[in-house]
């Protein structure tokens, strides 16, 4: 099977949930896509996903990091130079790619995503909802580790609370991930 030759950090489904919030710590900063951050914008546009008390669900979600960027700034204080996407619009922003790439058939050079997740473990990934790295076959799309595609239909809004305040969050469904995949076709 064809490689990429690259190296992607793992990171842990609970590790990825900590980062669909609002910014709240020191250090932590919004997404780049500032009011335009898909965790406030499918708020209107999903209706099934708000909250009970309606629209109001949506929220500036805080910048995801990769384990060594959080460890650098852990010790040194130190954030990337570039603000980056939150882990939802990165999520969708690694969808679109690879779909792109597979309607246009063209075989992409570099990984589509920074990071893979944990499967097969507990609380962790299923691997058969996972984006596949191959598609016809041979043709690679990509994703050359576990990565989830975004579907907002395994999203919920809700709240946590984080020193004695409470905010709007993401939660994650037990659903298949992938876009078209039998439980994206409910009506």
């Amino acid at each position: 099977m064809k490689k990429l030759g690259v190296s992607l950090e793992v990171v842990t489904r609970a590790y990825l949930q900590s980062f669909m919030r609002p910014p709240v710590f020191e250090g932590e900063r919004p997404c780049v896509r500032g009011e335009m951050c898909l965790c406030n914008t499918m708020a209107a546009s999903f209706p099934a996903m708000a909250a009970p008390e309606g629209k109001s669900c949506g929220f500036v979600a805080k910048e995801f990091l990769l384990p060594s960027q959080m460890s650098t700034y852990n010790a040194h204080k130190r954030l990337p130079e570039f603000r980056s996407l939150c882990v939802i619009c990165d999520r969708a922003a690694v969808t679109e790619a690879v779909y792109d790439h597979v309607q246009n058939r063209r075989e992409p050079l570099l990984p589509l995503h920074g990071y893979m997740v944990e499967i097969d473990v507990p609380d962790g990934y299923r691997r058969e909802l996972l984006i596949e790295p191959v598609v016809c076959g041979t043709r690679l799309t990509g994703v050359v580790g576990p990565f989830p595609a975004l579907n907002p239909q395994n999203l919920v809004y809700g709240k946590v609370r984080i020193d004695e305040t409470v905010y709007n969050c993401l939660l994650e469904t037990e659903t298949d991930f992938r876009p078209g995949s039998a439980s994206t076709q409910r009506i």
